[in-house]
């Protein structure tokens, strides 16, 4: 199977807890009362081979993915590549030209991106230099309304060396401060002191303890200074609003391309070739005697899932309580060790809100110590990281999503399969189609086997995110941009406000790594993953069906087998098979 599932088997808590006395099956494991993704030994290994004339076998998948929507079933495409002789002229431009079509439009995309954000790094960088004059005379009004000497003498410093090095120092040889500086060494000093009052020479003179021509120098400076700053602020003010409608113009710009870029990255990433990857070369490799070299032929290969929840089998035995409502965080039935990440975690959790968990409508916690042991796997299949907050928000998804945990019942019957569809044209024109399921899979999975698939199936969304964000950088939506907004933001902001309590809670604990603090858990982990498995124990435990031998291998094995055979009758009948007819079906 091409899915992070089916390569759980071969984990070493899976092989720790397998039950011993029942035999595994292919990509099948049993943890009695613990954890259940198995199915009978007659139901394990079907698989059935069709050919056509082009269309009838796509058409039958099709129609296979209908009839089990209409049957309860959620059906989700997996895993889909593809690969395309290119003596298959009609089918290579359609698919093959239609990827390099779409990777001419994302490189010119991108090239418009990048253009966008190097103006936006030149008016940012424009912007944050006038943040600084604001700066000065926000500061300055605030001094003068507080009555601050202090930071008014501060503001006031800034400005004159602004003044200084901008403004005076231009207007000549022999006049500006800087010039005139070596007669008088004190004049720059003298000047940065002065106050708005310090207008006449003689009494500048006196104050001061300076010669009247200097005196005469200081005064006519001061009046030019102080006529300056007002048409500086006056300036600074118009050119600040000026740059801030253009910086959030062209921030939205490159969003907005962004954006508009996502379905095409989508799009392309979709047509996947089997070449890329070492299990797409090895089977090409086993299938070479088509000779896509000199024949013309095209591959697809598809993995597709359906599941549905399964009702008790016995009609004597009562049904399962639903419960409903929110319960706190520390009193949810985890496992200890994922439970010690969640109190060292604890206000973080609560300031995002997720101090309360909603509770399982079946009364048994799907995030236990397996999904809690073998979540990881699904992680490095697809590599990708869960945080803390991301693996509770799934877990919340997951007991709400009706088609998903939101059931009142722990046990799902599951169909999977993988699908190959061949396309050959024969030098005489004739063209065949071929689709192979093989294998053909209907598992009995309990609930937290179907949150781990839940979490593959975020894992796969995350992946796609990463390589979208990945493909356009993260100049504007990435670690970069974080930081820049976080300025973006507060450019009005003279003094910076003091962090709230939320926003210190999530520094100091966002940190936190789950995969770490899981890996420094890890002997704690595979001990409560595997502490059921005790030699003499009399009486079995676990929230899901204790009674393999008895209740799995019977009523339940009975009603996935014959769900296996409504299956195996529809597709026989789609292909008039004589002997198979269902209801709906010609």
């Amino acid at each position: 199977m091409g899915s992070a599932i089916a390569t759980l088997l071969k984990t070493p808590e899976v092989k720790a807890g397998h039950t011993p006395d029942w035999k595994i099956q292919p990509n099948a494991y049993t943890i009695e009362g613990e954890l259940y993704h198995t199915s009978p030994l007659s139901v394990s290994t079907n698989s059935i081979d069709f050919t056509s004339f082009p269309g009838k076998c796509s058409g039958l998948l099709f129609s296979l993915m209908f009839w089990l929507s209409k049957a309860g079933h959620k059906v989700l495409k997996i895993e889909d590549k593809m690969e395309i002789s290119p003596i298959h002229q009609q089918f290579y431009q359609i698919t093959i030209q239609q990827k390099q079509t779409l990777e001419r439009q994302i490189k010119e995309g991108l090239a418009g991106v990048s253009t966008s954000i190097t103006d936006f790094e030149l008016l940012f960088h424009d912007l944050r230099k006038y943040k600084e004059f604001m700066d000065y005379f926000i500061g300055r009004e605030h001094a003068l309304k507080t009555k601050d000497n202090k930071l008014l003498m501060k503001t006031e410093q800034s400005l004159k060396a602004i003044f200084i090095d901008q403004v005076d120092v231009h207007t000549g040889e022999g006049i500006s401060l800087k010039h005139i500086a070596p007669r008088w060494p004190t004049i720059i000093a003298d000047f940065m002191q002065m106050k708005d009052k310090d207008t006449d020479p003689k009494k500048i003179a006196k104050d001061y303890k300076v010669s009247e021509a200097e005196g005469v120098v200081l005064s006519t400076k001061n009046k030019l200074y102080i006529e300056w700053r007002g048409t500086f602020e006056k300036t600074v003010k118009e050119r600040y609003q000026r740059l801030l409608g253009m910086v959030q113009s062209r921030k939205f710009s490159i969003d907005e391309y962004k954006t508009m870029l996502k379905p095409y990255i989508e799009r392309y990433r979709s047509i996947k070739e089997m070449g890329r990857e070492e299990s797409g070369r090895k089977y090409l490799r086993a299938i070479s005697w088509f000779r896509p070299g000199a024949q013309a032929v095209s591959y697809d290969w598809t993995t597709l899932w359906a599941f549905k929840p399964m009702s008790r089998p016995e009609l004597s035995r009562v049904s399962y309580e639903r419960m409903e409502g929110d319960e706190s965080i520390l009193k949810i039935r985890f496992c200890p060790s994922f439970k010690n990440v969640i109190k060292k975690n604890i206000k973080f959790l609560r300031a995002n809100e997720l101090g309360k968990l909603p509770l399982s409508p079946t009364g048994i916690e799907p995030l236990d110590k397996w999904v809690w042991a073998l979540y990881k796997y699904i992680e490095d299949y697809y590599n990708v990281r869960f945080s803390l907050k991301e693996f509770l928000e799934i877990r919340n998804e997951f007991v709400k999503d009706s088609k998903w945990g939101g059931q009142s019942e722990p046990h799902f019957k599951c169909f999977e399969t993988d699908i190959m569809r061949i396309i050959l044209r024969l030098p005489d024109g004739t063209e065949l189609e071929d689709m192979t399921f093989a294998p053909i899979f209907f598992f009995l999975d309990t609930q937290n086997m179907m949150l781990l698939r839940f979490l593959e199936v975020k894992a796969q969304e995350k992946a796609l995110e990463n390589y979208i964000n990945e493909m356009l950088g993260d100049t504007t939506k990435g670690i970069r941009l974080e930081k820049l907004s976080e300025e973006y933001e507060k450019l009005f902001h003279v003094y910076p406000e003091e962090k709230s309590e939320k926003e210190k809670v999530a520094e100091i604990s966002a940190a936190e790594d789950l995969r770490a603090a899981r890996e420094r858990a890890q002997k704690q982990v595979m001990k409560e993953a595997t502490e059921m498995k005790r030699p003499f124990k009399f009486f079995k435990g676990g929230p899901y069906e204790p009674r393999f031998d008895d209740m799995v291998t019977g009523p339940y094995f009975d009603d996935i087998g014959a769900s296996m055979q409504k299956v195996w009758t529809f597709l026989k009948a789609k292909f008039d098979v004589p002997g198979f007819k269902i209801f709906g079906a010609k």
